[in-house]
């Protein structure tokens, strides 16, 4: 990839801390490197669904959890938290931000999932529990 064909990537204060809101949002827990890797992972890989991109982060046939989401709504009975794998990302006026996502509430496309299991390294067995968490 050029440098003239990279995209614009900026991360939002909005999913960390101290500018996140718990109950409102998700929250990214790699450091904001990690989270500019995992957009260009998604970005090399073409893992876009309509006008997104969505991205995991992989090492050693496992996925890397990425984020957490303290929203009580969505949280079984006696849970804290629930762990996050997967991002989205998102453009606005040609400059791209993403957030770690709770598949309960903002699933990833089947057709992303399929691709995600067929990926060397990415573990199949942790892409079927993405699917079937809803």
């Amino acid at each position: 990839m050029t440098q003239q064909n990279k995209p614009v990537y900026r991360h939002k204060d909005d999913h960390r801390i101290p500018k996140w809101n718990w109950v409102k949002k998700s929250k990214w827990i790699v450091s904001i490197k990690e989270e500019e890797d995992i957009f260009n992972t998604g970005y090399s890989a073409n893992w876009f669904f309509k006008n997104d991109i969505w991205s995991l982060k992989y090492t050693n046939d496992n996925l890397c959890v990425i984020g957490e989401d303290y929203r009580p709504e969505i949280l079984k009975k006696g849970q804290k938290y629930a762990e996050l794998v997967v991002a989205k990302f998102i453009v606005d006026q040609g400059c791209w931000h993403g957030y770690p996502v709770n598949p309960l509430t903002d699933p990833p496309d089947s057709s992303l999932l399929t691709v995600w299991s067929q990926t060397p390294g990415i573990p199949k067995r942790k892409i079927m529990k993405i699917h079937t968490i809803r």
